[in-house]
C-alpha cells in the first residue's frame, strides 16, 4: 500500500469518526439549582449567572478527607434573635465576644462580609475553609457554607451564626441598641 493510499484510508476513516461525533444521540438533562433564593434550570439562566455556576465550589464535610470531630453546642441563628435589640440576648451586651469568619477565595459573597467587618474595625479569626485545617475548624464549628460568621462567648458557646452580609449587619445593629 502507497504512502497516499494510507493517507486517503486515514482520511476517510478521519471524515467517518467526525460524522459520529456530530450525529451523537443522546437524553438531554436538567440541572436545577438554587438561584436567588428558588431552584430553577441552569439552561434558563442569564449568561452571569451560568458562568457563575460554573464557578461555584461546594465542599461535604460529611464526605471530605479530614478527621470528623464532634460538636455538642447548640447554635444560634440570626433569624433566631430576629436581628431586633429587644430579643437579642442579654448574654450579648455583658460579654466579651470572639468572631469567627470561614471562608474561602472563591466564594463570591465572602468579600462583602469581611469588607463590612474591616470596614467596621471588627476584629475576627477568618479561617479558609479550602485548606485541610480550614476545613477541620469549619467540621469543629458545624460550618456548613461560605460565607459563616460564628459568635462566640467567653465559654467559647455559639452565640449566633450568619451567612450573609445582611444578618452580620443585622447582629452588629442589634448590638449597639443592646448597649
Amino acid at each position: 500500500m502507497s504512502t497516499k493510499e494510507k493517507i486517503r484510508e486515514i482520511d476517510t476513516e478521519i471524515a467517518r469518526l467526525e460524522d459520529e461525533l456530530s450525529n451523537v444521540k443522546g437524553t438531554p438533562t436538567e440541572v436545577y439549582s438554587r438561584i436567588v433564593g428558588y431552584y430553577r434550570a441552569v439552561g434558563n439562566w442569564n449568561k452571569g449567572k451560568r458562568e457563575e455556576f460554573k464557578h461555584r465550589v461546594c465542599f461535604d464535610i460529611e464526605n471530605s478527607k479530614t478527621e470528623k470531630v464532634a460538636t455538642e453546642e447548640k447554635n444560634v441563628t440570626v433569624s433566631d434573635i430576629k436581628g431586633t435589640a429587644s430579643v437579642a440576648p442579654t448574654v450579648i451586651s455583658t460579654e466579651k465576644l470572639r468572631y469567627m469568619l470561614f471562608s474561602s477565595d472563591f466564594c463570591r459573597n465572602c468579600q462583602p462580609v469581611k469588607d463590612y467587618l474591616d470596614g467596621n474595625y471588627i476584629t475576627y479569626e477568618s479561617v479558609d475553609v479550602s485548606t485541610d485545617l480550614g476545613m477541620n475548624a469549619a467540621k469543629a464549628w458545624d460550618v456548613k457554607a461560605t460565607p459563616t460568621m460564628i459568635v462566640l462567648n467567653n465559654n467559647d458557646k455559639v452565640v449566633c451564626k450568619a451567612n450573609t452580609r445582611e444578618e452580620v449587619m443585622k447582629f452588629f445593629e442589634g448590638m449597639k441598641v443592646a448597649q
